[in-house]
C-alpha cells in the first residue's frame, strides 16, 4: 500500500491522513499535504489499491456494469477503505515509537481525516457512521436512470455486501474533512447521526458526479456533532484537485465538464488557509487561526465567478426544505440551482455582519514553504480475512 509522509523539523499537532476519492491517487490533495506540512503537521496520504487510478484502468467495460456496478467498484471497498486508514495507523504507531527519522512526528492518537469524494465517505464511516445496507438495497430498487448521477449508480455498488452491522469506526479520527463525499443513502436517515465529532463538508454547486443535496446537504443536516459547511458555488466536482495530479480521465466525464486548474487557483488558496486552520482546533493554537474558519475568511477568498460560502447550519428555509423532500431522489440540477439561490439570498444577510478581516492577518498563511521531507513509503497491504 503506497503512502506518502510529509513532515518538517518543527513538528507539532494532531496527525493528517488525506484519503483520496475513486479513480484518484494519494497525490490528489499533494498541495493540501506540503502546506499543511509547512506548518508543523505530519500529514500522510494514502493511496487505497482497490479504488485507486490502476484498479479503475484495470477495469474492463462490461455492458452489465450498468446494472451491476460492484463491476466498477468492488462492494468490499466500501468496507477495505476505512480498515486502510486503521492499518495503516497501527503501522505508523510502532514507528513512532521505533523510527529514527519518525520517533515522536506520528500523533496517531489525534487525528484529523481530509478525504474527496469517496475518501469522505471513507472518513465519515472512521468517524462513526454507520452503514445501513437495508436501506441502500430500498434506494438502489427503486432508482430512476434518467437524472442518475455517478455517486448514485456507484454506491449501489454496495449492496452486494452481506446486510449485517457494520463498525468501521475507529477512535483515533477525532476530525473529519469531507470534499464533495459520496454519501447518499450509504448510512441510511440514522446512520451519520452517530458522528460526534467536529465535521467539515465541502460542497461544490455545479458538481455532476456527487450532488449537493442528496450527497451532502441532506447529509450535513445528520451530523449530531460541531459541523461547518462550505458551499463554493459554481465549483465542480475536482475544483480542489492539485491540477498537477489529477487523472485525466476524471475530467471526461460526458456532460460533466469541470473547471480547469487556473479557474479553481483561489479556491484550493482558500481550502489551504480553513484546513490549516480546522486542524489547528485541535491545538494550544486554535484561537490563532480561527479567523480563517469563518464567513469572514470565505468572503474574503471569493470571486465574481466562484463566490465561497461558509455556515454552521442550514438556511431555515433549506431545512425545511429538505425535510418535506425527504423522498427526493437524485434530479440535480433543478435542486442545486435552487440551492445557489438561496445562498444567495442568506449571503446578504451575512455580509451585513462581516467584519474586515486585515490584510496582515492573512498573510501569514501565504509565507513560502520551509524545507519539508517527503517519504515515499510502501506498507504491505493487510492480510484478507
Amino acid at each position: 500500500m503506497p503512502v506518502d509522509i510529509y513532515w518538517s523539523e518543527q513538528n507539532n499537532g494532531p496527525l493528517v491522513v488525506l484519503s483520496h476519492g475513486f479513480g484518484a491517487d494519494r497525490r490528489f490533495l499533494a498541495y493540501v499535504a506540503k502546506h499543511l506540512a509547512s506548518y508543523g503537521l505530519t500529514v500522510v496520504a494514502i493511496e487505497h489499491p482497490g479504488s485507486n487510478v490502476s484498479a479503475l484502468s484495470a477495469t474492463e467495460l462490461d455492458p452489465r456494469a450498468s446494472r451491476e456496478p460492484s463491476r466498477i467498484l468492488p462492494a468490499t471497498e466500501f468496507i477495505d477503505r476505512p480498515k486502510d486508514v486503521s492499518f495503516v495507523l497501527d503501522q505508523l504507531a510502532r514507528l513512532n515509537q521505533y523510527s529514527f527519522a519518525l520517533r515522536g512526528k506520528l500523533n496517531t492518537r489525534q487525528v484529523t481525516l481530509i478525504g474527496h469524494s469517496l475518501g469522505g465517505y471513507t472518513g465519515l464511516a472512521l468517524a462513526g457512521a454507520r452503514l445501513d445496507i437495508q436501506a441502500l438495497k430500498r434506494s438502489c430498487s427503486n432508482l430512476i436512470p434518467v437524472g442518475l448521477s455517478p455517486a448514485d449508480w456507484l454506491q449501489c455498488a454496495a449492496v452486494d455486501l452481506p446486510r449485517q452491522t457494520y463498525d468501521l469506526s475507529d477512535e483515533r479520527i477525532q476530525q473529519v474533512v469531507a470534499m464533495n463525499p459520496i454519501t447518499g443513502d450509504l448510512f441510511g436517515s440514522q446512520g451519520l447521526s452517530q458522528v460526534t465529532v467536529p465535521t467539515l463538508i465541502l460542497t461544490s454547486t455545479n458538481d455532476g458526479v456527487t450532488p449537493t443535496i442528496k450527497q451532502q446537504l441532506r447529509p450535513f443536516s445528520q451530523l449530531a456533532g460541531s459541523k461547518y459547511l462550505v458551499a463554493v458555488i459554481g465549483g465542480t466536482h475536482l475544483s480542489v484537485g492539485d491540477p498537477d495530479n489529477i487523472n485525466p480521465a476524471l475530467q471526461q466525464i460526458p456532460f460533466m465538464p469541470e473547471l480547469q486548474g487556473e479557474e479553481t487557483q483561489h479556491v484550493r488558496q482558500f481550502l489551504q488557509g480553513l484546513l490549516l486552520s480546522f486542524v489547528k482546533q485541535e491545538t494550544p493554537e486554535a484561537a490563532l487561526y480561527s479567523p480563517f474558519l469563518s464567513a469572514a475568511y470565505a468572503q474574503s477568498e471569493s470571486t465574481p465567478d466562484l463566490p465561497i460560502r461558509f455556515g454552521t447550519e442550514l438556511p431555515s428555509s433549506l431545512t425545511s426544505w429538505l425535510r418535506l423532500t425527504g423522498s427526493w431522489s437524485g434530479k440535480s440540477r433543478s435542486s442545486t440551482r435552487l440551492f445557489a439561490s438561496l445562498i444567495h439570498l442568506e449571503a446578504i444577510q451575512v455580509n451585513n455582519r462581516l467584519v474586515r478581516l486585515q490584510h496582515h492577518v492573512f498573510a501569514y498563511l501565504r509565507l513560502s514553504y520551509p524545507p519539508l521531507i517527503v517519504l515515499d513509503w510502501p506498507l504491505e497491504h493487510p492480510p484478507q480475512s
